[in-house]
């Protein structure tokens, strides 16, 4: 290694410490883990950093937006809410925190979950591709919430079409909304549930 190359690895050390290395250290971790399918290691990385949280430190921020994720899979919203909470007390402008917190919210208060999607939208940037695809579907999901089907249909229908299989449900409810029940009826049976016609209430048979 030449002098130059050394100089400069050094440089770039000094750097990371300076920025907060553990940040890209938890960062590298638990995405590592996480791809490898092996979430037991990656929860051991994250309740080692949680188990001594340092003020500030932008590593806790990722830990706890990735226990909040791990949370809502498991359907356990008020704790996953609890863990949003600490990370935007820490990077309270991170888009990826404010999605969360409406990800936590837009079936039960919609409102506040349309607050949260105009924050991370406002924090986002035109790289942020899947962050600004998440903030679309779910506040298309919280229009839902608020009986707003056309608002829904507007957002849904202009998602890829690589995701609208996985949507089919969604749209189904969002042209219930707008009294299109046969597109409905279709949506629903693409999306295999298990009785497209009960999906809306009984009414839904008759109306379709």
């Amino acid at each position: 290694m030449s002098m130059v190359s050394a100089i400069a690895l050094i440089l770039v050390v000094c750097f990371l410490w300076f920025i907060d290395l553990p940040y890209y250290q938890s960062v590298f971790k638990i995405h590592y883990y996480v791809k490898k399918q092996n979430l037991q290691a990656a929860e051991a990385v994250a309740s080692a950093i949680l188990s001594k949280p340092r003020p500030g430190n932008r590593s806790l921020s990722l830990v706890y937006r990735w226990k909040a994720s791990m949370l809502l899979r498991e359907g356990k919203l008020k704790e996953a809410k609890d863990q949003v909470s600490r990370a935007l007390e820490l990077t309270p402008s991170d888009p990826r925190g404010h999605l969360l917190s409406a990800m936590t919210e837009w079936n039960s208060h919609p409102e506040q979950a349309l607050r949260a999607l105009d924050k991370a939208q406002a924090g986002s940037t035109f790289l942020d591709v899947n962050i600004r695809r998440g903030i679309q579907f779910f506040r298309a999901l919280a229009h839902i919430s608020l009986g707003q089907g056309e608002e829904a249909l507007k957002i849904l229908t202009t998602l890829p079409p690589k995701c609208h299989t996985k949507l089919q449900r969604f749209l189904g409810q969002a042209y219930s909304l707008t009294g299109q029940y046969s597109k409905a009826l279709e949506c629903f049976e693409e999306a295999g549930v298990g009785n497209p016609r009960t999906q809306m209430g009984w009414f839904f048979t008759k109306a379709a």
